[in-house]
C-alpha cells in the first residue's frame, strides 16, 4: 500500500511539472513585471522641435520645426510630476526638483515629439500631448524618452489614466518606488 501511494505522489507530481511547463510555453503564466521594455529609437514620424522654454517638470513650451514662430505648449504624456506652478496649489514636495531637471535636461535642445494613440492629440487645456525623444548623439547613442526617465529617477509618478506605455511606466514608477529613489525617499505621502 506504501508503494501505491508514492506511486501516485511521483504521478501527480509529473502531471503538475507537465501541466506547468504547458501553460508557461503557451505565455499564460507570464508576470505581472513582464511588460515591453521602454523602447530606444526615436519613431518614425516623430516632430522635430526645440524646446524653447520648460514651464515645470511635466509641461514644455516647443518650437516645431517647419511650423514658423509659433510656440506649442506640451504635456508630457504618462507621468505627472509634482506642482509647481499652479496658483490654486502649494508647491508640491520634489516638485522643484522634477522642474530642474526638466531644466536641466531640456532646455534649447533638439527634442523629438511622438503622439500617443490612445490620449489624441491634445488635452481639455489644448496642449500637445506627446512622449519627448531626447535624440542620440550618434548612430552606435540610444534615442532616450524623456517622460519615461523623469519615471524611472523617481521625479514623478506615472500618470492614472490610458496611454500607449501604460504597462511599461508603471513598472518604471514601481521599480523607482521600490529603490526609493527621488520623491520615493524624499517625500513624506509618496
Amino acid at each position: 500500500m506504501m508503494k501505491l501511494s508514492a506511486r501516485n505522489a511521483a504521478a501527480g507530481l509529473v502531471a503538475v511539472l507537465v501541466v506547468a511547463a504547458i501553460v508557461s510555453f503557451a505565455g499564460l503564466a507570464s508576470s505581472p513585471h513582464d511588460v515591453d521594455p521602454v523602447p530606444t529609437t526615436v519613431p518614425t514620424g516623430a516632430e522635430r522641435a526645440e524646446v524653447v522654454r520648460v514651464i515645470d517638470g511635466d509641461t514644455i513650451t516647443v518650437r516645431l520645426e517647419g511650423a514658423g514662430e509659433g510656440a506649442q505648449v506640451v504635456r508630457l504624456v504618462g507621468v505627472d510630476t509634482p506642482e509647481t506652478v499652479d496658483p490654486n496649489r502649494p508647491v508640491g514636495c520634489f516638485g522643484a526638483d522634477a522642474s530642474t531637471f526638466t531644466h536641466t535636461e531640456l532646455d534649447g535642445h533638439t527634442v523629438y515629439l511622438e503622439v500617443d494613440q490612445v490620449q489624441g492629440d491634445t488635452d481639455k487645456y489644448g496642449r500637445l500631448l506627446r512622449y519627448v525623444w531626447i535624440p542620440g548623439t550618434d548612430a552606435a547613442a540610444p534615442a532616450e524618452l524623456f517622460n519615461a526617465t523623469l519615471l524611472e529617477d523617481g521625479y514623478g509618478v506615472a500618470y492614472r489614466g490610458d496611454q500607449d506605455r501604460k504597462q511599461a511606466f508603471d513598472a518604471l514608477e514601481r521599480e523607482a518606488k521600490d529603490s526609493r529613489r527621488g520623491l520615493w525617499s524624499a517625500c513624506p505621502a509618496a
